[in-house]
């Protein structure tokens, strides 16, 4: 669960600069670029009075859900990529010669656990 940002915490970097109506600095990946955009416009609307601030609290929340869900996805997918890249070199060298070493490293590749350091395992 994501945890829900106080009234007046600052949890996303670019905050103060999306609430200052700064330009959007370079080098963002997307969801900072969406969540940073939404931030300048909830503050701009707050500014001008469109929203109350009871309103733009809960907004705040909203968006922080929505970038705390999707940089949890980002994060696995990578993860996700990065098993994959492990998996398949370590699957390629077993391939190439199956010995106890090469599934050893396959069972490392696939779930992190090195189990030839471990009491009792085969050497």
């Amino acid at each position: 669960m994501v945890p829900e940002p106080k009234a007046n915490s600052v949890v996303f970097p670019y905050e103060r600069q999306a609430a200052s109506g700064d330009e959007m600095p370079n080098g963002l990946d997307y969801p900072d670029k969406v969540t940073y955009l939404c931030f300048r416009m909830l503050y701009a609307q707050l500014r001008m009075g469109i929203v109350d601030r009871e309103t733009a609290i809960r907004e705040k929340r909203k968006i922080m859900r929505e970038y705390e869900r999707y940089k949890f996805v980002e994060q696995m997918g990578k993860h996700h990529v990065d098993t994959i890249r492990r998996t398949e070199m370590a699957r390629a060298a077993y391939l190439k010669s199956r010995t106890l070493e090469n599934a050893d490293l396959l069972l490392i590749a696939i779930d992190g656990g090195d189990y030839r350091k471990k009491e009792g395992a085969i050497q």
